[in-house]
């Protein structure tokens, strides 16, 4: 790590004599007075596999100038480059460098906090980019805003994880609805960006995770994914049910877990569509009051969880019909536990053949 300061010793200028290689942070960068003193870094000259630069939100940092042509220049080399982290921007625009196709050995890029950018690099040009993560760039509309001048084969062809968060005016992930988008993207995690619409076909997709408010046709568009294996939804306090057909492709779905959502009251018979359901975890969801009868035909699932849901007061008959189900866990639910107590409680009978059943007042962390 290196700290940029005001006094000799800690001038940005004077990573220019050193021949640096692996892993490079430099912090508050909104320190460095002139395109000069980063252009005498000689960061080009640096095989670095990782480089992380860094702005602070100061008074400082407002009032720095030609930051857009600091970072211009702050440029490594290119060949060795694997990792990109950058944090605190404070420009409008990022440099043509960072979505380069001759970064070809780059598979991670990580942006946070650069809240004046209008637009995300094209990041859908770097030929082996595998993760990427997205966070507090509050005005960008779309993730990807390329044509790829009307070629067969579209952006982001080598990406596998995707995660976006707290973008608030991001309306799709592309400006354009290609099926050779983003082929081989395996998990994409949503954290908090309340006005993203449906999300385009992801044929490799098996795992998504949602986080916060968010888009209801957001949840309408998972089903387009069959090979969804992992569903997880957290802390969406304005969730109140789920779009009808939500889960009604999700022929490969192993796990579902609802953590959180407290305005949630029922699951209705969504349920019966994900028969391949291994494993249900349902936590801290005050309201929640019913299973749903369509639980019994998860034929497949083994391990149930619910935790902190003081309204459910039963569990539904049908629950007698899983005969596959190994792992029962109950946990700070009043009610709940009392009518499944060991041999004398009212659901005894209807759980009495799971093999492993654990029932505490203590609430689950996960």
């Amino acid at each position: 790590m290196y700290i940029v300061g005001n006094k000799r010793g800690f001038l940005l200028a004077e990573l220019g004599q050193l021949n640096l290689k692996g892993e490079l942070h430099i912090k508050h960068l909104e320190r460095v007075k002139s395109v000069t003193d980063a252009k005498e870094a000689n960061m080009f000259s640096k095989h670095l596999s990782l480089l992380w630069l860094s702005w602070e939100r100061t008074a400082e940092s407002q009032l720095q100038e030609n930051v857009e042509q600091i970072l211009e220049v702050l440029q490594p080399h290119i060949h060795h480059l694997q990792e990109l982290r950058v944090e605190g921007y404070t420009g409008v625009h990022f440099p043509q460098w960072m979505s380069s196709p001759s970064l070809k050995n780059l598979h991670c890029v990580y942006i946070k906090d650069c809240q004046s950018c209008l637009h995300l690099p094209q990041l859908g040009k770097l030929p082996y980019l595998k993760e990427l993560f997205i966070s507090n760039v509050s005005r960008i509309i779309y993730l990807d805003e390329e044509s790829y001048d009307g070629g067969a084969e579209g952006g982001f062809t080598e990406l596998e994880h995707l995660s976006l968060e707290k973008l608030p005016n991001l309306i799709r992930i592309s400006r354009e609805d290609r099926e050779n988008l983003f082929p081989h993207l395996s998990a994409l995690v949503v954290i908090e960006c309340p006005n993203l619409l449906g999300l385009p076909c992801l044929p490799s997709l098996n795992y998504i995770c949602i986080q916060g408010k968010c888009n209801q046709d957001l949840l309408s568009s998972i089903h387009k994914h069959g090979g969804l294996e992992s569903l997880c939804f957290y802390d969406n306090k304005e969730l109140t049910c789920f779009p009808d057909g939500m889960l009604r492709n999700l022929i490969s779905l192993k796990l579902l877990m609802i953590w959180s959502c407290s305005e949630i009251e029922v699951l209705d018979e969504a349920l019966q569509h994900v028969t391949s359901l291994e494993s249900l975890i349902l936590s801290d969801l005050q309201n929640l009051k019913l299973l749903p009868a369509s639980l019994g035909n998860l034929g497949f699932l083994h391990k149930l969880i619910i935790s902190n849901c003081p309204k459910l007061t039963c569990l539904p008959m049908s629950i007698q019909s899983l005969t596959g189900l190994e792992s029962l866990g109950i946990y700070s639910c009043s009610e709940l536990e009392k009518r499944c107590e060991k041999e004398t409680g009212e659901d005894w009978p209807k759980i009495a053949h799971v093999q492993n059943i654990e029932i505490r007042n203590t609430r689950l962390i996960f």
